[in-house]
């Protein structure tokens, strides 16, 4: 944005809607300039409320600028924060019935990291998890990498192979500080997902599928938290 974009009241701008998933077109309804000055440099806030068109769900965006953001177009660049959080790349969890508690736990605290902008620790919670799963599954190593290298006792090796790259994401984040990019994380996650899937989920659907066929009868919801559903994937 550009210092001489700053009054947004009554105009229209694209964001993303929580509630209609998608952008859509927001109507600035209210905005409030607070001005701060220090001796040799300032800060200005633009506080604003923006309405979907479609939903008419309210959004509240905190616009800020100061001294030293300088545009080389001219004027001043603007840093946008938005209440609540956009969720355009939040990632919902999934429901495992028959994941060890330990396990569910490092998962479920990985996706927290991921939604709330927390690559670093996003990483490092993959890098866990895959260890969890290793330890959980009985395969010996003095280290990560050995522990993979066991798991072919219970995958395939080429699923194997590539899980290496859970390792590599894990040490640069942590020894290098080194964030890896929300696709790559996504994509990750997304793995780790099937991983799970495989190793503690798959057996269970399969035995209740090969019931329901003997017996004639339709699948019966599984017991857990109504809250979550069941992860049928």
């Amino acid at each position: 944005m550009s210092g001489s974009d700053v009054h947004q009241l009554h105009s229209r701008r694209l964001i993303f809607c929580n509630r209609c998933q998608g952008d859509t077109n927001h109507v600035c309804q209210a905005e409030h300039l607070s001005e701060i000055h220090y001796e040799y440099e300032w800060e200005d806030r633009w506080y604003r409320v923006w309405v979907c068109a479609g939903c008419e769900a309210a959004t509240f965006e905190v616009s800020t600028t100061n001294s030293g953001m300088a545009s080389e177009q001219g004027g001043y660049d603007y840093s946008s924060e938005y209440h609540p959080k956009r969720g355009e790349q939040d990632i919902e969890a999934k429901s495992f019935l028959k994941l060890p508690a330990r396990l569910r736990s490092i998962y479920r605290e990985t996706i927290e990291a991921h939604n709330n902008g927390m690559h670093i620790l996003c990483a490092a919670g993959l890098r866990a998890l895959l260890e969890g799963i290793c330890d959980n599954q009985g395969v010996q190593g003095r280290s990560l990498e050995q522990k993979i290298d066991a798991l072919k006792t219970v995958l395939p090796l080429s699923i194997v192979t590539n899980l290496h790259s859970f390792r590599f994401i894990g040490n640069s984040a942590l020894h290098e500080l080194t964030p890896p990019t929300q696709p790559s994380l996504a994509l990750a996650i997304e793995i780790s997902e099937d991983l799970l899937n495989f190793l503690y989920e798959l057996d269970y659907k399969a035995r209740r599928l090969t019931k329901s066929r003997k017996t004639g009868s339709t699948l019966p919801e599984p017991p857990g938290d109504s809250s979550e559903g069941f992860d049928a994937a």
